[in-house]
């Protein structure tokens, strides 16, 4: 929660939409496409909500990251320009295709990586990130080029946000 809130200077979500499943054959066409990116949008924004994902370019993931890129506007406050618009995803470090790009050289993290997303899907093979999604947390769970081990992080990091923030000291 410190690198979310100092870090990337993200306000405490008032509603957390995860969205899990339909890695592969979830296509949206047409009016259900245009029905699930309003809805989606209009639900974060009105609440001000985080969007969390596995952050995969790929089934109900990339739907999310169209939806996400389609809805986005910026705004200004003291730190700079920010999306409105928060989407997370949470993906393992072991199963995204081109990982190094995303390791700075100096040891650092606080940096925009330049990735390439590929739109191409192999099937047992490592995936790329959604470009679209605006932050990302990469778990290194130890394994490599399969996908697993995130569920326990996502879901205490799902609760760990939904827990009420205590006022500072002398406020209430």
């Amino acid at each position: 929660m410190k690198m979310l809130k100092k870090h990337w200077h993200m306000t405490g979500a008032n509603l957390v939409i995860t969205v899990i499943g339909g890695a592969k054959n979830f296509n949206l066409d047409g009016k259900k496409k245009e029905v699930f990116n309003r809805g989606l949008v209009t639900a974060a924004r009105t609440t001000k909500a985080w969007i969390i994902t596995s952050g995969c370019n790929m089934g109900v993931m990339k739907a999310v990251g169209d939806a996400v890129q389609e809805g986005q506007s910026y705004s200004w406050d003291k730190e700079g320009m920010r999306h409105t618009l928060r989407c997370i995803g949470i993906a393992p470090w072991g199963y995204i295709e081109r990982r190094q790009a995303l390791v700075s050289m100096d040891g650092h993290g606080c940096w925009n990586a330049s990735y390439k997303a590929n739109h191409i899907i192999r099937h047992f093979h490592p995936v790329s990130l959604n470009p679209s999604h605006t932050h990302f947390l990469l778990v290194d769970d130890g394994y490599r080029g399969r996908y697993g081990g995130v569920a326990d992080f996502r879901a205490k990091l799902e609760r760990k946000i939904s827990l009420p923030t205590s006022a500072p000291p002398g406020t209430g």
